[in-house]
């Protein structure tokens, strides 16, 4: 799930999009499925965007083999409109990633602060890797 930094950042970029009236004459089984996307509410979590994303690819696929008439401007409207819900998504979780591994970075970074501020933990490091430093190359490639 999103961290609230990152809703609270999306929220402006997940407005949705004016789409054109639709009109129930030509109301196709792709339109509804499209629509069913479109009514998604942002913002939408890792599982909901994967699925949202396969939704989209079924729908193409399946119109794409059925029926080779050509999309109308609502039509193109609600791809967009459910791309840019996809986008979005991805764009969150991206940002959710960064976050976390900024995190950890951060936290390891003040963990080698704590060792250099101490002569007792510093002291402790070098008898530890000296360890292992020794265990990887012999001494006589240490001398000159």
């Amino acid at each position: 799930m999103n961290s609230s930094f990152t809703t609270h950042y999306i929220q402006s970029l997940a407005a949705s999009p004016a789409l054109p009236e639709s009109s129930e004459a030509q109301l196709t089984s792709k339109k509804q499925n499209l629509q069913s996307l479109v009514s998604l509410k942002q913002p939408l979590s890792c599982s909901e965007t994967r699925d949202t994303l396969q939704s989209l690819e079924k729908i193409e696929r399946d119109n794409a083999e059925i029926s080779p008439v050509q999309p109308d401007k609502e039509e193109y409207a609600l791809r967009r409109a459910v791309l840019g819900k996809i986008v979005i998504g991805l764009y969150a979780e991206a940002l959710d990633t960064y976050l976390t591994e900024a995190s950890q970075a951060e936290a390891e970074a003040e963990w080698w602060a704590d060792v250099e501020r101490s002569r007792r933990n510093v002291a402790y490091y070098f008898v530890q890797s000296e360890y292992l430093f020794t265990g990887l190359y012999p001494l006589s490639f240490l001398s000159c």
